[in-house]
């Protein structure tokens, strides 16, 4: 491709839009082909490139027929759009005239794939540029196209956004962003949000406590205090087989111990009412007719 200079660069994933970005406001810059090897990267690629200002596109085989169409004719007919990032399968059979940058956002697959993707731009002795991108997992990708197309760039120029030399490369305007235009407000919500200050949480301690009771809580939102909790005696019992026993030692704050009744002791007579009702044993029908026959003849006997 003697027409066509060709640049490679050895560009972190995380920094290659902003590395595009610099590209697009080259001088002489028309028509831009961007190629991506994935359907989710190139239309990623092609809303952060919207988003920056720039008139992006993309096609790829999750757009229909129509979709393609549309964004093909924008592209090539009416000229409203200047950047379109495409996959290897939905570019084939694009011929488009007037495009001077080529970027390989992601290293080609081989030799023949990095030929016929450059070859889209310097046509009918026209100059263009091709860009290539080589990640650190593609050296080896790379060197194989390189060795096999006797290219100088077997090993690329580690680059970045703010490289001093691909500014003079692509002949870019040292002042240049990454975007053209502001990034787009939400509403005033991230503005608003940053602007306001943080207010100190200060210390816990006095703050008013939650209460259990729905009016003592509305009571001390209205007031903004806490209200006092009431001295009242505890009336619990300890109880043992369901009788209470005495307690020694524990007395509540500032009250005296009340005095508790023992429980009864085991010589209780068993008809006095205090004392719990025994248990009568059921018998069986059966075994009272056993019982009552076993008997008889004794009964008998001493009738006689």
């Amino acid at each position: 491709m003697p027409t066509t200079a060709q640049f490679v660069y050895w560009a972190h994933d995380l920094d290659k839009p902003e590395v595009i970005a610099r590209i697009l406001q080259a001088e002489n810059r028309h028509r831009v082909m961007i190629f991506c090897r994935t359907k989710r990267s190139a239309q990623r690629l092609s809303d952060d490139l919207e988003e920056r200002g720039f008139a992006a596109t993309s096609i790829h085989g999750d757009l229909n027929q129509v979709a393609r169409e549309r964004a093909l004719k924008r592209f090539r007919d009416e000229g409203s759009i200047d950047v379109l990032v495409a996959t290897d399968v939905a570019a084939r059979g694009i011929d488009v005239e007037g495009v001077t940058h080529v970027i390989n956002y992601e290293c080609p697959e081989d030799e023949k794939t990095y030929i016929h993707r450059i070859g889209r731009t310097g046509r009918a002795g026209a100059s263009g540029i091709a860009v290539t991108f080589v990640d650190w997992a593609d050296q080896t990708r790379w060197k194989v196209i390189n060795n096999g197309l006797g290219l100088p760039f077997e090993q690329p120029e580690e680059t970045y956004s703010t490289s001093a030399h691909l500014y003079h490369d692509m002949g870019i305007d040292p002042s240049a962003k990454g975007r053209i235009v502001p990034p787009k407000d939400d509403g005033g919500h991230s503005s608003k949000s940053s602007d306001r200050e943080r207010r100190p949480r200060g210390d816990r301690s006095d703050r008013p406590r939650a209460d259990r009771s729905g009016s003592d809580k509305a009571g001390s939102e209205r007031t903004g205090t806490e209200r006092p909790r009431s001295e009242r005696p505890r009336n619990r019992k300890r109880l043992r087989n369901g009788q209470p026993v005495a307690e020694t030692g524990r007395t509540d704050t500032g009250l005296a111990a009340a005095p508790v009744s023992t429980a009864p002791s085991a010589t209780t007579d068993p008809d006095s009412e205090t004392s719990a009702p025994r248990r009568r044993r059921r018998r069986s029908r059966g075994s009272a007719d056993a019982a009552g026959a076993a008997t008889s003849p004794t009964d008998s006997a001493s009738t006689e």
